[in-house]
Formats: structure tokens, sequence, C-alpha cells
């Protein structure tokens, strides 16, 4: 029932306490992966606003008026939270004219419609009553005086869905399909059948459902609907959904109705498949509804689907006798007796095993205790987990009988609404008659973490976050949060603010307030800094700041404005995946009804650099995009600059073609694309699109067709064009040209047509007059150069459902250049993997093999891993090449024992291995990992232990071995805490590219929080080459410091030197350092000064006149960047380019440049280098910019 504002309120009324309403709303489970039932308060204030409010914290606060007062109640926790529609009131305060929906802030795309005098009017794209974050679904049809009419359909993430028509009295007739109430992501269930022209249900009706990721929905279900005097009845033989369906709980009821409609003999709970797992019978009756009688098998709707309940109804359809829950179908877990009392209805009596309402597979928890004859609890209640077959006590307390029923007594542990086996989260404090008084304990995995207030008292509180690294600490009375209240993180105070009671109900935050984005990075934290007003609606100012390494920078923010806190005037926001090599911002402008309008960018911060990227317009209106825009890929990152550029319609949707491109070394390079029909934003006919694990190192696409209705179909195939070109070839053979002339390289052989085998050679002796004498030539390299690389895979999608079919060769996550591993293996005509996979790796040296590496079984059903496998590891590649070899259990996780394998000498060697818990699929034992990026040159081993929480505790060694040694020798290492598994004391650390030339390694220590303090050292080959002080409270960088560059080597052994303030901030001058080493080997004993500029004292930007490197800056491509910033850290003016070929006297002579426009954006004629520029290849290019082609 859809519960109306005016059922609540005469807005007419003086009374001051007008109603209050407590109201089940749902709300998604993320553990469970499900909408579950929680419980709100829906009041009503003396100046009329309607205030949602849950736990004492405000939800939503809203104005009531004429126009508001026939609006339905809000039933979802997130439209209470997000969801607020715009418009305009017309004097006679009924709505008039256009109403868009926001939803967190920002307009949702095209939903909306006209209004007049109140009532929808006309063309409207609205959204589906349980509209969430999960079902973002639309209707578009028309209205008129508020009943729909005509023709309407949903669309959901792109797809058209048809609906039906709607006759002039708003009734549904003729064909529809139908969403199910609690249609949602997991859950894309709809009806299929006809409606007559009184708008009931008639004839054959099928209930269809679409797989997660799939695209087609397939039938499931249905029956027949027959039409009576009094409306409609199912009647015969139906095969309908459970109450709690969903993906991974694919369950029907199938059984048969009478001619009342009614359910009689044997149903079944039946798998999809068609596996019959449960059920009973009904007994029909002349005047009632039938009941459910004998024995039955049923379904707990809130509980896992492995989750049964046995039992029995007597012929009153009463619950008798004893009933059992069983686990995985046969296994009891629980349950225990009903008795039937005077009034027809049965209770639980005697001892019981009751199943905690959050139990699944990680959190078996169970409370034993008894009921007494009149079905109340009593005496002790203890909560039980079950952990690897054993029951371990972990809670629980005592019951007394009082009138009115029982309550809690004394001392209680209870679990947190988030308890798991590896997050065991417990409160511990007292009850009186019910009610929690005093302050709570709240312990994680048994170590005490803060402490929590009743609601009932007045006391200091401390609250946490799901990350347990922020806490929340102030002041809670009657549940409501009041005075200060401090955000700390690890323990520093990072933001905080004040909150107000609001008259006796609620409190609200008022004043200058600093809050944290809770999506928390290690190292990177995200504030923001403004005010509430007096209604503790966001007001004025706020500005986003980025914490890194404990520095911050402000990097956006903008002006709010009025009661729905709108976002007005010039915004600089954060993209939704901001991260760290992902750190995108959007800077544009929104209109007084907060609607973007106009031109925005989209720039990338790199190296302290905003780099204009993206972007296109706004429409003035929807807040919508139009016409051409350059997008970013969902997965853009530094490494893999990927963006879309095409054209929208006026109605937001992609339309034509759209091409797009990769981003290298300030190239935009064409690789891929295809064609959007013109109306329904849905891609159409032949495209190359990229593979999910694109990157630099793995230009991969797949190249298909869609079909009109926007599905994959037929064959796709992957493609990976890796160019190196011919001049790779002709670099790779002068790299070692030297001054007599002589070239120190030949092609050996063409191997194919796409790689040669290349001899390089180079000679030892000493020059003499500028030649060499006593020369010996010395083989150091002899490989593959790989100018074109064409790689194929792929497989069959089906030409309906859009699903992969059949055979397939796809790859592996990890794919790269040197990691060209594929797995090959079949999918069922559901789209889910089976059968035996197997996995290859194709060599890319010597014999340029494909060879076998491993494989393994997926489950038939589920489509899960399981059995012995044996699978690449996530470092594959010809150096390193690594099996791992361990076993699957039935729910697709790793148990038991696996170990790693080693092939650098054709024997396999076990390296590595440990053991993962045969329920939960985590590490705990000792353990002898590899090191991300192990390799034939860096073979570095990490050895230590995992508590049975899988977080590492103890110490933890760090041991290394040079492809010519025969023995490992501990280089590194350091302590873990035993409980938060921290590091803590003395560590060595390695340089995250240690290799073999690269054997960097940093030296200090960690305090009990984790950070950083003191002095530490930056190490090569034992000697100190770097290193400054860490702030001992806030852990940031202070001070004087000597930092490497990021692509240090022997050939680029440049360092920077200057000076972090106490915030942690780079300031003033400072300088970069080079030594010199070339091929040979020789080397400069020194470090010279080749570059130098300015830091402001505030912002840690870039300003004045700078000298810097060329990104590719080595021995042999000496090139560095002289020009200006602004005081906005932008690029300004006149930048040349300059080269030095001589490592002695380091002359720098100008080989290019040009202009740089406001936003460090190229324009006009400028001269820049190829990516492959060297001394022995000095290629560049003549371009001009204009500001629409940067």
């Amino acid at each position: 029932m859809n519960l109306m504002l005016s059922s609540l309120i005469d807005l007419k009324s003086s009374n001051k306490e007008l109603n209050i309403q407590e109201q089940e709303v749902d709300q998604l489970d993320k553990n469970k992966y499900k909408f579950v039932k929680i419980k709100i308060f829906q009041k009503i204030t003396q100046d009329h606003q309607i205030i949602y409010e849950k736990d004492g914290v405000i939800l939503r606060r809203e104005q009531l008026n004429e126009a508001s007062i026939n609006s339905e109640l809000l039933s979802n926790i997130e439209q209470i939270k997000y969801l607020y529609w715009q418009g305009q009131v017309g004097l006679n305060k009924k709505k008039n004219g256009r109403w868009i929906a926001t939803w967190n802030g920002k307009a949702l795309k095209n939903v909306g419609g006209y209004y007049q005098d109140g009532f929808k009017h006309g063309q409207w794209i609205d959204i589906i009553k349980n509209f969430n974050s999960q079902a973002q679904v639309i209707q578009i049809g028309e209205y008129y005086n508020d009943i729909k009419r005509g023709k309407w359909y949903y669309i959901y993430i792109n797809n058209k869905i048809d609906g039906g028509y709607y006759n002039y009295e708003g009734q549904k007739i003729g064909k529809w399909l139908d969403l199910s109430d609690g249609f949602w992501t997991n859950q894309q269930v709809i009806y299929e059948g006809e409606y007559n022209n009184r708008g009931w249900k008639k004839g054959r009706w099928d209930i269809m459902y679409c797989q997660l990721e799939a695209e087609v929905f397939k039938q499931i279900g249905g029956g027949i609907y027959v039409e009576q005097e009094q409306g409609s009845k199912k009647i015969g033989k139906w095969i309908e959904q459970w109450e709690g369906f969903r993906a991974k709980a694919q369950i029907n009821f199938i059984g048969e109705y009478n001619i009342k409609g009614e359910k009689k003999g044997r149903w079944d709970f039946c798998k999809v498949r068609g596996t019959k797992i449960g059920g009973g019978s009904y007994l029909e009756q002349e005047i009632d509804s039938s009941i459910k009688i004998g024995k039955w098998v049923e379904f707990l709707k809130g509980f896992d689907v492995k989750v049964t309940y046995y039992g029995e109804y007597n012929m009153q359809g009463q619950k008798v006798g004893r009933w059992d829950f069983c686990y995985n179908w046969n296994k009891q877990i629980g349950g225990g007796s009903y008795d039937v009392q005077e009034g027809d209805f049965s209770i639980k009596t005697g001892r019981w095993v009751d199943l905690w309402e959050g139990f699944k597979d990680d959190a078996k928890v169970f409370f034993n205790g008894k009921y007494n004859q009149s079905g109340m609890k009593v005496g002790r209640w203890d909560i039980l987990l079950n952990y690897d077959g054993k029951n371990k006590q972990i809670g629980g307390g005592q019951y007394d009988v009082q009138e009115g029923g029982s309550q809690k007594l004394g001392i209680w542990i209870e679990l947190d609404e988030d308890f798991t086996q590896v997050s065991q989260v417990t409160l511990q404090g007292e009850y009186n008659n019910g009610i929690k008084i005093g302050l709570w304990k709240m312990f994680k995995n048994e170590e005490f973490i803060e402490y929590r207030s009743a609601p009932s008292e007045t006391r200091k509180m401390i609250k946490s976050t799901k990350n347990f690294d922020i806490m929340y600490y102030g002041l809670l009375i009657d549940n409501k949060k009041v005075g200060r209240w401090d955000i700390l993180y690890q323990d520093q105070l990072i933001g905080g603010g004040v909150y107000e009671i609001l008259g006796r109900d609620s409190s609200i935050k008022i004043g200058k307030w600093i809050e944290l984005l809770e999506d928390i990075k290690k190292d990177q934290k995200v504030t923001f800094i403004g005010e509430y007003n007096i209604n503790g609606e966001k007001a004025g100012r706020w500005d986003i700041f980025l914490n890194q390494n404990g520095r911050n920078k402000s990097i956006g923010g903008g002006s709010y404005y009025g009661s729905l806190e709108l976002k007005i005037g010039r915004w600089i926001e954060l993209w939704e995946d901001f991260g760290e090599n992902r750190q995108v911002t959007y800077d544009g402008e929104y209109n007084t009804n907060g609607i973007k309008i106009g031109r925005w960018d989209i720039f990338l911060n790199q190296k302290g650099q905003n780099k204009l990227i993206g972007g296109g317009f706004f429409d003035g209106s929807l807040d919508i995009k139009i016409g051409k825009w350059i997008d970013l890929w969902e997965n853009f990152a530094e490494n893999k600059q990927v963006i879309y550029n095409g054209e929208y319609n006026t109605n937001g949707r992609k339309i034509g073609r759209w091409k797009i491109f990769l981003n290298q070394n300030g190239q935009n390079k064409l690789i891929g694309g295809g064609s959007y029909d013109n109306s329904l934003n849905m891609k159409i006919g032949q495209w190359i699109e990229l593979w999910e694990g694109f990157s630099t190192k793995a230009t991969v696409t797949l190249a298909g067709e869609y079909n009109m209705q926007g599905k994959k179909i037929g064959k796709w195939t992957f493609i990976w064009d890796q160019d190196k070109g011919n001049q790779q070839i002709m670099m790779a053979l002068q790299i070692l040209r030297q001054v007599s002339g002589q070239i120190c390289g030949k092609i050996l052989r063409k191997i194919n047509k796409l790689s040669i085998m290349v001899n390089i050679i180079q000679m030892v002796g000493r020059q003499v007059d500028g030649r060499y004498s006593q020369i010996l030539k010395e083989k150091i390299y002899q490989g593959n150069y790989f100018y074109q690389i064409n790689f194929s895979g792929g497989g069959s999608y089906d030409n309906s459902q859009g699903i992969k079919i059949g055979k397939w060769t796809e790859l592996w996550d990890n794919f790269e250049a040197y990691k060209q591993v594929t797995y090959i293996g079949e999918y069922n005509n559901n789209g889910q993997k089976v059968g035996e996979w197997e996995i290859w790796f194709q060599q890319t040296w010597g014999k340029k093999e494909s060879k076998y590496i491993g494989g393994g079984e997926y489950d038939s059903c589920l489509g899960f891993q399981i059995g012995r496998w044996k699978e690449s590891w996530i470092g594959y590649q010809g150096g390193a090449n690594i099996i791992l070899n361990g076993k699957y259990n039935m729910q697709g996780k790793k148990a038991g024992c696996w170990d790693g394998f080693s092939n650098f000498d054709g024997q396999n060697n076990l390296i590595a291995g440990g053991s993962y818990d045969n329920f939960l699929g985590i590490k705990i034992g000792r353990w002898r990992e590899l090191r991300e990026g192990f390799s034939y040159y860096s073979q570095v081993i990490l050895i230590g232990e995992y508590n049975i929480q899988g977080i590492k505790v103890g110490r933890w060694d760090i041991i290394y071995k040079k492809p010519n040694q025969r023995e490992f020798k501990l280089i590194g290492g350091g302590q873990y805490d035993s409980v938060s598994g921290i590091k803590f004391g003395q560590w060595i650390e390695l340089w995250e590219k240690f290799f073999e030339y690269k054997e960097i390694t940093y030296h200090g220590e960690y305090n009990l929080k984790g950070m950083k303090v003191g002095r530490w050292d930056i190490q090569k080959n034992d000697q100190l080459i770097g290193g400054g002080q860490y702030d001992s409270i806030l852990g940031g960088k202070i001070g004087r410091w000597v930092e490497l560059d990021e692509g240090f080597s022997n050939q680029k052994q440049v360092t920077y030197i200057g000076e972090y303030d106490k915030n942690g901030m780079k300031i003033g001058r400072w300088d970069i350092m080079y030594k010199w080493r070339d091929y040979d080997g020789y080397q400069n004993k020194n470090y010279e000064k080749i570059g130098n500029g300015s830091y402001d004292n505030s912002q840690e930007i870039k300003i004045g006149k700078w000298v810097e490197l060329w990104e590719n800056f080595e021995y042999g491509s000496q090139v560095i960047y002289m020009g200006e910033y602004n005081m906005n850290g932008m690029k300004v003016g006149r930048w040349d380019i300059m080269f030095s070929d001589s490592h002695i006297n380091q002359e720098y002579k100008q080989i290019g440049g040009g202009l740089q426009y406001t936003f460090s954006v190229k324009i006009g004629k400028w001269i820049v280098l190829s990516s492959e520029f060297t001394k022995w290849n000095k290629k560049s290019y003549q371009i001009e910019y204009n500001l629409n082609e940067n």
C-alpha cells in the first residue's frame, strides 16, 4: 500500500506534534546482496516539515506545502537520502511547469515532465516506485491529469523493456511486460501476459528472468489467469518465484490453484534448473483460504538459500512438534519444538537453537536457549559461532520474564549487524528491563576498539565506520548527537564540527565542518571543508582537499545555495573513480537551479600538473550532455589514458560514430570505436571495443557486431596490435655504435613476418685518440624485437540473448606483452563456464611456442572453479614462469595447501606456498609469498605468518636472489602488529621497482599506528643515495629530502633535493640532480645539477621559471624543458625543448618547443619529440595545435 502524506497531516492544523509514525523501508544489505526491511521514524514538525530519521540521525528533512501534500511517502532508504524533485509552483501553490528529479545532488538524466494545476500532464520520463542505485529503471509515457494513458515502456541499463498500454481510466489493457515489485540488478524478473478491458489479468502469464551480466530474459515460470466476477484469479498449474528469489537463490514454487484461486495439493520448491529441494501440501477449505498440512521443507526469506526448515503442520495449519534448521540440505544446525496453545496458534517451547538473522556462509551464528510454556525466552541464552565444524561461544546473556513478556537483563554480549567470521565485531554492556544502559564496549576479533553509549545515556561516545581506521568522537544525548564531534583517522584528528539540537527529536550540523570521504584510500584522504547554515544545510563555499602522505592540497570545490543544498556557480568536482593514479576532476558551472550548464572540462593531475583531457557541453535545463564530447573510459588511469570521442543528441543520448583513442606520450592513437543508433543510446553494427584488462602493456581490443537491439551477436575476436615499427629495430642496432663507426649489431635471421632475431655486442677495451684499441667483442643481448604482434582469440555470442556460448579462447586478467596467457574452454547455453578449461602460454622468444601450463574444472551449475587447479601466478611471464597448484572448495574458494613452482632452469622447483582456510578462502598460517613484480631479475620472496583472520602478523622477512646466485639472502623485513596487522618498529623495505640493477632499499621506523616516523634512508647496493625525515606525529615528510625519480635506473640516476614544510608539502626551491652512466658502464662520480624550480609555500604547486626533465630522460636522450608556471601551477608562455648529446660538458641546444595556453594546453606551432627520440634517432614533428584539438 502506498501511504500518502495527506493521510498524516492537515496543513491547517495547529497541533504542535502532528504525527510520528514508525515505518519499514527497504535497504540493500551489501553483505548478503539483497534488500532487507529496516525501521525508521517519519515525523511531522509543528512548522510542517517532514523528517525521516533513523537511530537519532536525520536522513531527510523536507518542507511541506500544498504542492507536496499529495506525494507518496518514500519507502526506500536511498530515495529518502538522495531523491528530490525540483520545479515551479504556481500562485495557487500547485505544481506547474517543468519538474526534474535529482539524485544525490545531480540531475537524473532526462527524468521529468510537466505539471498543470498540480497534475502530471503530457509526455513524462518517470522513475519506478523502487528506483535505487541497483534499480535505475525509468518509465516513459504520457499523463493526462495525473492518469497514465497510451503506450508506456521501461528503460533499464540502456535496454528497452516494452511495457504496454493504458486506457483512458489509467487501467492496463492488452499485452504487457510488467516489472516485478522488487525488480533490481540481482532480481531482474518481469511478467509477460495480457489485461482485459477492465484492467484484469487474463489468460497465460509468463515469468521471465535475466541473469546477471546477461542481456536477454528467459522464461522461468508462469500460469493461467481466469476472469471471474470479482476479478481474475490464478487457476491450474503455476510455476511461481519463491518470495526470496534472487541471483544466488533462483528458486521456484511449483503447484496448482483451485477454481477459487487458492493453492491446493502438493507444492514444491525447485531450482530454476528443475531440481526439487523442498515443499509440502495444502488443504482446501470451504470458507477460509487453504492451509499447509503435513510435513514441509521450507525456505526462510531472510536467509541463505542453503538454509532449510523441516517440520510438520497439523490439520489446522499450525506448526507442531519438532522443526529443524538444516544447512546444505542435510546437515542439521538448529531447531526445536512447537506447541499448540489456546486460541489456535502454535508457539516455540523448550530448548531451541535459533539462527541469527544475519546467518550466512561466513557468519554461521546460532542462539541457544529456552522458551517457556508461553513461548517467551527465559534464562540464559548463548550466542555461538560455528567455524570449521566447531562451535565457539562468542556472546549471550540473561532473559527475565516480566509483565508483558521477557526482557533482556544484566550484562550481555551482542553482535554488530555487520559481524562476519573475518570481522568479528561484538558489543558488551548492560540491560535494565530490556533497555540498554551505560557505556557499551565494542570489540573486533576480541580486541577492544571503542566505547558506545546506550541511547538512553548522556555520555561521550566513540563511533567507528566500517573502516576501523576512521573514528567519530562526540556527545550523544537520548540518541542525538550534540556539541562538538571529531573525526579521527588512525587516532589523528582530521575533521569534525558541531551538532545542535533541533526541537526534541533530532540534531543537525551547524557552522564550519571538515568532513571525510569515507571511501578512504591508504595514504590518500579526501576532505570537504565548508559551512552548514542554521537549518543544517550546506551553504556557501565548500572546498575539497587531498591529503597524501600527510600533505593537504586543494583540488576542488564550489558553492551551495538554498534549502535543497543546490550547487551553483563554478565548481571543480571529483570524478566518481578519483584515486591515486586517477586524480581526475571536472571543472564547470551550475545554474541557480543546481543544473550543469555550458562547457565542462575534464582534467588529469599528473605529477602535480593539471592536464586538459576531455569535456563538452551540458544543456541549460535538463542537466544532460549535448553535442560533441570527449568522455573518459570507465577504467581510465594514468597508465591507460583512454578517451571516447563522439556526439550526444538533444536528449542526452549517444548517437552516430564514437571513436576510442589511447593517449601515449602526448599523442592520441585511434584504437577502436563504432556506432550508436540515433534514438535509444544502443550500440549497433560493427564495433572495436576495449578488453576489460586493457592497458598500455596490453593494448588488446575485441572486434565484433551488435544487433539492432544492442546485443552482441556472432563471433567476437580478441586483437592485440602492438606496432613498434621498424624504427625500433634500427634503434636496437645503433644503440652501441662506437666512435670507430662500427655498428655493433646485426640481424641474425628473420623468424617470421612478425619478429626478427637481433644480436647486439659491445666493444670491450679502451679508447686511444678517440678510437678503440685492444678490442674484444662481448655479446650482451640476443633476442627478438617485435615490430608487430597480432594476437587472436575470442568466441561466439548467442544471437538472441547476447551471452557467451560454446568454445572460447579468453585472455588472462594480467595478460600483456610478456605474459601472453590464455584460457581455453566452453560456455554452456546459460553463459556459464563449464567443464575443463586449459591454460596456455605463448612464448615470445626462441621457438615462440605455445605451451600448456595448467587448468582445471568449473562446476556445471554455478560456474565456480572446483577441485584441483594449476594456475598461472599473477606475474607469470617469460622470465617468471610460476605455476600455482592447489584446490578450490565447492563454493569456488581456495582451500588447503597451495604451492608455487618456478621453471627458470627447465625444472619445476618449489619456491613458494602456504595454506588457505578450508571454508573462507583466506590465507592462514605460515606463508612463503612471491613479491609483486617477482621475475628472473627480481627474485624477491616474503616469508611470514597470517592469523586466522587472514592478517599478516609477527616477523616477516624479505629474501632475494640474483639470477647467477644459488641461495637466497636476507635483505629486509620487519614486524606486523599481532592484532591490527599494521607495520611497527624498524623496517627495511624494497623500492617498488626493485630489480637486479635497481637494488634500492628504504631503511627506517614505523610507530605503533603504522606511520613512518623519524629518519628514513634510501640505499642502493648498501650505499646511501637519499632520504629524509618523517614527522613524529602526523607521519608526513618534513625538512630537507633527497628523493629518487620514479624512473631511477643506471641510465637515469636522477634525484630531487628540496624541502618539505611542517604540513608535509614541498616548498621553495627544488634542484634536479643527475649522474650519467653510459651503456658500457662508464659513469660520473658525482651528481650534477641539470634542472630546478620553485614551489609555492601553501599548495605545493610549481610557480615561476622551471627547468624540468622530459619524461623519457636518460643517458642517450638527455632532454629538458625550460619555461614558466603561473601562480595556479599552470604552464604558460614559451616552453623550449633542449637537448644535450654529450655527458661531458652538458651543453644543451634548443631542438623544439612552443606556446602554452592558460590550462597547460599547447597552442600554435610546436616542434615536439617522438617518444623514441635519442641521440641516435633525433626524430621530431612540427605540429600546429588549436584549443579544440588538444
